[in-house]
């Protein structure tokens, strides 16, 4: 369930107990965890109590050295995050006698643990947590210490699980539905003890901390693959429900009203500026909701790469809104940008998909989370959180500028109405599937493509050429049409496929001449465009037709041939889709 998250290599410790003490039993692999599944087979790990954990490689190569848990001395260790103060401390470790089996900076904590002989687990825990500069989700096994786990996190989620069969700890809750709905997050600096019947959790100076526990109402059926080939193609399926969700219990179908309950309104009072931040796909739902929402709430919107953001130390004030968009809530450059625009005043608020995630946490006691209610995605190539967040930034433009007064109520109910119409436009989509598989047939060959879109339909151009080179490694590159005489031109031939945006509303004439001055220099197009466009078969090579809808939605339902044509590319390849190399779900790293 935790695959998802890394799979460059895997690994499981259990302790089995004998005259009082534990014995380790350690197995590690390279490449997925049913390679590891493989060899437990053949030789299973004893006892009842133990960690586990699958790797995306960050410090040292996919190898079974660098997998984890670590071993070292009787501890045992599975740890996600970066130690930024690693070489220091791997360099002092060394010196003072301490052997490192794997290039990972992750070892360091079985040495820091292991090396603390005056103290208990808890405090050894502790003391290294004390000397160590990072992110951290830390997991520990101690052979003197047999019916107990210890863990941390810092800036990296953790939830503890309760049931009548024992306890657990994991990255992501989801993992675990099969067993528990019971649940405990982790603040920053908590470090708990789970027994078999008991959790301890202090904070970092040793102070008991009472928490309440959260019940998560979720069926493990929604994490299953089902009948499906792959999660992605299942996903891209739920979006029109994903969507139902994101808007349910916030419009009234009758009186479309629009209600946000999880947001503090008194917080957006004053705001005269904001902000998005996001990386990836969550970048590109910025975009989007940029274009759809800044006419109607009369605020200037920016919208930011977290990556950067974080380090050009942006001027804010008490009258910025920062706005964090992201599936997971974990993203390590988006987590940070946040609690920079915290400390310097500004407002923030997050868009997530995650309950109880980092960034919800820290907007809590702030403007608050909108959480787009996608489901579970576990495919790497993000679909029904793009499209989910898409439709939260609406309802979230729809709710200041009601409460502003910037909007007049014939506009406002016609988006709502709108709004409510888009997973049954969505479905329709889903009718030229067909169609877009002959095409992917012919495309897979190409070592290189180009999106165009203009408007709003640029940002969805960025996301499709996003999705193909993610999943079926073929370059591609997002365009502004208006722009492709500055340069892109150039790549124009007989053998570069460009896919183009050209439904009707903002700037189609002008697209349809961006498509004439391509097929004049023997481009291959591809178009999306209406159903009920009948000029624009005849200038281009192939033709997808969606049906036609208000500017507002449109860039949702014309990301959904790209998505689909992105999946059949990496099928027709053969290459892993939910899984493609090099890439996790959640980057929580640096």
């Amino acid at each position: 369930k935790l695959e998802y998250r890394g799979y460059d290599s895997a690994g499981i410790a259990t302790l089995y107990k004998k005259h009082k003490l534990g014995y380790t039993c350690l197995e590690r692999s390279v490449g997925n965890v049913l390679k590891l599944e493989k060899l437990l087979i053949k030789k299973p790990c004893l006892g009842s109590i133990g960690i586990a954990h699958t790797r995306w490689a960050t410090h040292g190569n996919a190898s079974k050295i660098n997998a984890h848990p670590h071993y070292v001395n009787g501890i045992s260790i599975v740890h996600n995050g970066i130690i930024e103060n690693h070489f220091s401390l791997k360099k002092k470790l060394i010196k003072n006698g301490s052997v490192f089996k794997s290039n990972t900076d992750s070892e360091i904590f079985a040495h820091l643990i292991s090396i603390d002989k005056k103290h208990d687990l808890f405090s050894s825990v502790k003391n290294a947590l004390s000397i160590v500069k990072g992110s951290y989700a830390l997991v520990v096994l101690d052979e003197k210490n047999p019916d107990i786990i210890v863990c941390s996190s810092r800036m990296l989620t953790l939830v503890i699980g309760f049931s009548e069969h024992g306890n657990f700890v994991t990255s992501d809750f989801s993992s675990i539905l099969s067993y528990t709905n019971k649940f405990i997050f982790l603040e920053d600096g908590d470090v708990a003890i789970l027994r078999v019947n008991n959790v301890e959790i202090r904070d970092i100076n040793g102070k008991l901390k009472q928490k309440s526990i959260c019940k998560i109402d979720s069926s493990p059926s929604n994490v299953e693959k089902g009948c499906y080939k792959h999660f992605m193609y299942k996903e891209i399926l739920e979006q029109p429900s994903s969507i139902y969700n994101t808007l349910y219990g916030r419009i009234s179908e009758n009186s479309f009203n629009l209600t946000l309950k999880e947001v503090n309104l008194s917080k957006l009072s004053n705001i005269n500026r904001i902000i998005i931040v996001a990386c990836g796909t969550s970048y590109h739902a910025g975009l989007v909701a940029k274009y759809q929402i800044e006419n109607i709430i009369k605020i200037p919107i920016e919208v930011e790469l977290a990556s950067e953001f974080r380090y050009r130390k942006p001027y804010l004030t008490k009258q910025s809104l920062v706005i964090a968009v992201s599936q997971s809530g974990e993203t390590a450059d988006t987590y940070a940008s946040m609690k920079f625009s915290k400390l310097n005043g500004a407002h923030i608020c997050s868009v997530c998909n995650v309950i109880g995630s980092s960034l919800t946490r820290l907007s809590s006691d702030d403007v608050g989370t909108i959480y787009t209610k996608a489901g579970f995605e576990i495919s790497v190539a993000s679909t029904k959180s793009f499209v989910t967040q898409i439709v939260a930034l609406n309802l979230l433009g729809l709710y200041i500028a009601k409460n502003h007064c910037t909007i007049i109520n014939d506009e406002f109910i016609k988006r709502v109405q709108l709004l409510l119409s888009l997973p049954e436009l969505m479905r329709k989509v889903f009718s030229v599937e067909k169609e877009i598989i002959k095409i992917s047939k012919t495309l897979v060959n190409n070592s290189s493509m180009i999106c165009l879109g203009r408007g709003a339909l640029f940002p969805i151009a960025l996301e499709g050429a996003l999705k193909i080179k993610e999943l079926s490694y073929i370059h591609a590159e997002g365009y502004a049409c208006g722009e492709i005489k500055h340069g892109l031109i150039a790549l124009v031939d007989e053998n570069m496929p460009i896919i183009v945006f050209a439904c009707h509303g903002f700037g189609y004439n002008k697209t349809i001449g961006n498509i004439n001055e391509i097929k004049s220099r023997n481009g291959k197009v591809i178009v999306i465009c209406n159903e009920d466009d009948m000029q624009i078969s005849k200038l281009v090579n192939f033709v997808i037709k969606i049906p036609r809808s208000d500017m507002l939605l449109t860039p949702i339902i014309a990301v959904l041939p790209l998505q689909i044509l992105s999946y059949y590319l990496a099928c027709f390849k053969g290459v892993n889709v939910d899984q493609p190399r090099n890439l996790a779900k959640s980057v929580t790293v640096d």
